[in-house]
């Protein structure tokens, strides 16, 4: 479903664009493509300041994505380029996206 829902793949055996990862103004920022013509699909981001929240579901910030500012060109009929950012607040921070399909 990775592929499907995040970097633009039209089926899974075709290549996608790889999500990137920046460091900038104290935001860390992780910029992919994102499915947006399935109301059935979901894309956010999840930030914590230990990888050990992820397993136990504490201290997890939910972060949503923004294609405000984003170029958009070369991006594929029903996805979009979106940045999701978190501020790192003097701390370390981990970022990641999950994609979830409703029944």
């Amino acid at each position: 479903m990775g592929k499907y829902a995040i970097g633009g793949a039209a089926v899974i055996s075709a290549s996608s664009e790889k999500p990137v990862v920046a460091v900038e103004s104290n935001q860390l920022s992780l910029t992919a493509l994102a499915r947006t013509n399935d109301a059935k699909l979901a894309v956010v981001g999840e930030a914590v300041t230990s990888l050990a929240n992820y397993a136990s579901g504490t201290s997890v910030t939910e972060v949503t994505g923004s294609a405000v500012g984003i170029d958009q060109t070369g991006v594929p009929a029903g996805h979009q380029r979106q940045a999701f950012t978190v501020p790192q607040d003097g701390a370390r921070k981990f970022l990641r996206l999950i994609a979830t399909l409703a029944q």
